[in-house]
């Protein structure tokens, strides 16, 4: 059970380094392509572009789960220990409401967009749009676990972690 749960906690990684090189040999081969045989594949381009957002979602859910956005904290270092917590906190929760409503649209976005296809593998385009539902499941799954460690270092007036 460990080892299955190590392996989801690392599966954003996992595809977004999968779909990094996916989209990098797509790239390459279409190049290749280009200029050796003056002729392009229109399939290369849609999965370049699908795999690049499975790219971007996810491997923005890998950065946020390890702190690596950028934070402007200077309220947060200018202000006495128990309200910068609390504001800590404060930023928090409001990552989760929004990481849960992102969810919803782009959830919502994903299931609209079953009946249109694209227009050269002529899969529907829900396969490129779930990447964003994905990486913001991800988000609002790491913004809750860190809200959850905070609150409980606020309840025993510990210092708060702050990832950067």
């Amino acid at each position: 059970m460990k080892r299955f749960l190590s392996m989801l906690n690392l599966l954003p990684e996992i595809i977004s380094c999968t779909s990094l090189s996916i989209t990098l040999m797509a790239v390459i081969l279409n190049v290749f392509m280009r200029y050796v045989f003056n002729n392009s594949l229109a399939e290369a381009e849609e999965i370049a572009t699908a795999s690049f957002c499975w790219v971007v979602f996810l491997g923005a859910a890998a950065c946020y789960k390890r702190g690596l956005h950028v934070g402007i904290d200077i309220l947060v270092s200018k202000s006495d220990s128990r309200f910068s917590r609390f504001l800590i906190l404060l930023t928090g929760f409001i990552l989760i409401v929004i990481n849960f409503y992102l969810i919803y649209l782009t959830g919502y976005f994903s299931i609209s967009a079953w009946v249109k296809p694209l227009s050269v593998l002529r899969i529907p385009y829900t396969f490129v749009d779930i990447s964003a539902t994905v990486g913001f499941m991800y988000m609002a799954f790491y913004a809750l676990k860190l809200f959850l460690e905070n609150l409980k270092r606020f309840i025993f007036h510990k210092a708060v972690a702050d990832r950067n």
